[in-house]
């Protein structure tokens, strides 16, 4: 799937991306195995519901990194935020006391890049130590 387009209304691509984006205040909330498979699940569900084509996913403690192919209609800003509303939907209810403690379970920023330049270790690092210090 890597290689193949993405055949849509007036447009043929090939959009793939490495986005990574962290839990609020870099909470260790997915620190059990149980909860990582419960995350991913629940990426690669609402992937598969609205037609993107989720390459690759590494859940951590507190950090998810994706390599995912968006069709550029929808953009990768759309497909990320609609990534994070329906996980935490999903979430919030099948993770134990991941309600209450943090408000919601996701920050507002990512790290997006094109798959062309992929994220190296260092600038993974410097956007998490951004993210916890607000």
């Amino acid at each position: 799937m890597n290689n193949s387009l993405i055949d849509s209304k007036g447009t043929v691509s090939n959009c793939i991306y490495n986005v990574v984006f962290c839990t609020k205040y870099c909470r260790k909330l997915f620190d059990t195995d149980e909860a990582k498979a419960e995350v991913e699940d629940a990426i690669r569900n609402h992937c598969r519901d609205n037609g993107m084509f989720l390459l690759d996913i590494s859940v951590m403690d507190n950090v998810v990194e994706l390599n995912i192919k968006v069709d550029p209609t929808t953009g990768i800003y759309k497909a990320i935020r609609g990534i994070k509303r329906e996980t935490h939907k999903v979430l919030i209810h099948k993770i134990p006391n991941v309600g209450t403690r943090v408000p919601t379970i996701w920050t507002r920023k990512e790290l997006v890049r094109t798959k062309e330049g992929s994220i190296s270790n260092t600038e993974v690092l410097s956007f998490i130590e951004k993210q916890r210090k607000g």
